[in-house]
């Protein structure tokens, strides 16, 4: 199936057909009723270039990671696997060898309603993020705005390492502010 094409009538026989790209890393995206979006791109930290989206999945053997998949079609024992636990046949089923992280490599079959190959680039960090990620005003060094270096919050107290709090006088009454 090409980038861009949606297939929804009749079941596919031949494997997904890949646009040019690098597309090593995978992982499902997101999973929700009606959609499945397997991702992929070099490195899926901050962004990826192609998603695979099912609609209306019917069946799903994949791994939630995976890398360097090589789609096939789908064998004859699959098909009926899927069609004996659906019902009908699926109106796509896709079938695929991938790198899952053990010794041996992982199958995949997902079936579903129609498959759509899209191309393009999505950004992984939510809105009101920074570019790298971190959390709407965090410092480059992991500190909110006025977080002390050591990591307290504005306005908390100094202990030292006898248990002395900075500002306090023997008996534990707090000595009045200066000036």
């Amino acid at each position: 199936m090409e980038a861009g094409q949606d297939r929804s009538a009749g079941p596919v026989e031949q494997p997904v057909v890949l646009p040019e790209g690098s597309w090593w890393d995978w992982d499902v995206f997101s999973w929700r009723p009606g959609e499945l979006r397997l991702a992929a791109g070099y490195d899926l930290s901050y962004h990826h270039g192609l998603e695979l989206v099912f609609a209306d999945p019917l069946y799903v053997r994949c791994p939630a990671g995976f890398q360097d998949p090589v789609f096939r079609a789908p064998a004859p024992e699959e098909r009926r696997l899927v069609e004996r636990q659906c019902g009908e046949p699926p109106g796509v089923l896709v079938a695929f060898e991938a790198d899952g992280g053990g010794a041996e490599p992982v199958s995949g079959l997902i079936a579903a309603g129609s498959l759509e190959v899209r191309v393009g680039l999505v950004l992984r960090y939510g809105r009101g993020a920074e570019p790298d990620g971190r959390p709407p005003g965090q410092k480059s060094d992991g500190r909110r705005p006025g977080q002390q270096p050591d990591g307290r919050p504005p306005g908390s107290c100094h202990t030292d390492p006898a248990g002395h709090s900075r500002g306090q006088e023997s008996g534990g009454r707090t000595a009045p502010p200066p000036g």
